[in-house]
């Protein structure tokens, strides 16, 4: 899983060449410069990379580890990092509740009648969950794993599979860092917050006041959007123009409108909240990707960064190949924007033009 992985031979590129011939012709003296050749820089070679956290776990490592090319020490701070923020999310939701945005007076069944009471937004009828709760994080974290996987399987690259589990794992960790905080403070009600009041049960009715962020929209963003990412950077979108590649790339998208309509039609979430989620769990899929993957325009797309590398990439080793093409920034907005173009549609179309029976 940690071998070293094969590298462009180096030597031939930092080989050294005769200067070309002076332009200057006539009584002009012939200068020349020597150019020495830069120094062989082996990923091999480089155990302690310029970073802080290297020497606090550099110790901690096996020494197998430590002659690995790309697994770098820095790494078990980011699971530690993502230890502390998977117990806050467990304090919070099964410590906190919500916030209780009441009324004065709640109402009762015969009160509800009154047309002073009249509250469309929360009335709707209660449903069971099309995704359950249990199921969503298997639907949106276990299909792009099973991708990884597959990869794996085909390349036999622990470098890729560790970086791929690493940057979706961050995105889902710090997803919910955010969301289950969020969605008790503000304690929003549910639309179907009326009829989990009648009923009498203490659980739907704590769950009633969960709604804003949807948590299913943002995983599923999350896991998804993070797989169409990967699949960019491996299909190479950005370099070849295919339309068939960005329609593979969106197809993933398909699966996390579908778990966000799932969440409108079962009367659990308001649209704003539905918005909201998937704005927040495409960013997070954002940044977990590019923090350990290249970048989409770059001619190492598709490739894991090197922390045992100078500059955290190849460039400083490898000046023409990993350097960012023209535009770069604005090729990887275009796509992000693309992306949350076909959302956006897609959802406005099923919740506005009655599809799948939403009204």
């Amino acid at each position: 899983f940690f071998r070293p992985e094969p590298h462009p031979p180096l030597s031939a590129m930092y080989a050294y060449q005769p200067p070309p011939p002076s332009p200057y012709v006539g009584g002009y003296p012939e200068i020349q410069m020597v150019v020495q050749p830069s120094p062989i820089v082996s990923p091999l070679s480089v155990e302690t990379p310029e970073d802080c956290t290297i020497g606090l776990f550099y110790r901690c490592l096996p020494k197998g580890l430590r002659s690995s090319s790309w697994f770098c020490p820095s790494h078990i701070g980011d699971y530690l990092c993502l230890l502390v923020a998977l117990s806050w999310d467990v304090l919070w939701a099964f410590t906190y509740k919500a916030v209780e945005r009441d009324p004065f007076v709640m109402p009762s069944s015969t009160t509800l009648a009154n047309p002073a009471w009249a509250d469309n937004m929360h009335m709707f009828p209660y449903k069971d969950n099309t995704i359950p709760t249990w199921a969503s994080p298997l639907f949106s974290l276990g299909i792009p794993l099973l991708f990884f996987v597959l990869h794996f399987a085909y390349r036999r690259s622990g470098h890729q599979l560790h970086h791929a589990i690493l940057g979706i794992a961050t995105a889902y960790v710090l997803n919910f860092a955010i969301q289950i905080p969020v969605s008790k403070t503000f304690g929003r009600w549910r639309p179907d917050f009326w009829a989990r009041l009648l009923s009498g049960d203490a659980d739907k009715i704590k769950e009633g006041r969960l709604s804003f962020f949807s948590g299913h929209t943002s995983s599923g963003f999350v896991g998804f959007g993070f797989l169409s990412l990967w699949l960019a950077g491996k299909l190479r979108v950005m370099h070849g123009g295919e339309v068939w590649k960005v329609l593979v790339c969106l197809t993933p998208m398909a699966a996390a409108i579908w778990q966000a309509a799932s969440r409108y039609e079962d009367n659990r979430h308001h649209t704003s909240d539905i918005f909201a989620g998937a704005i927040v769990g495409l960013m997070f899929a954002y940044l977990g990707y590019f923090l350990n993957w290249h970048g989409l325009s770059t001619s190492l797309c598709g490739k894991p960064k090197n922390r045992k590398l100078p500059g955290n990439s190849c460039e400083a080793m490898l000046p023409m190949i990993g350097r960012q093409m023209p535009l770069e920034g604005a090729a990887q907005a275009s796509f992000v924007l693309l992306v949350l173009l076909a959302i956006g549609g897609l959802i406005w179309a099923l919740v506005y033009l009655g599809v799948w029976g939403m009204q």
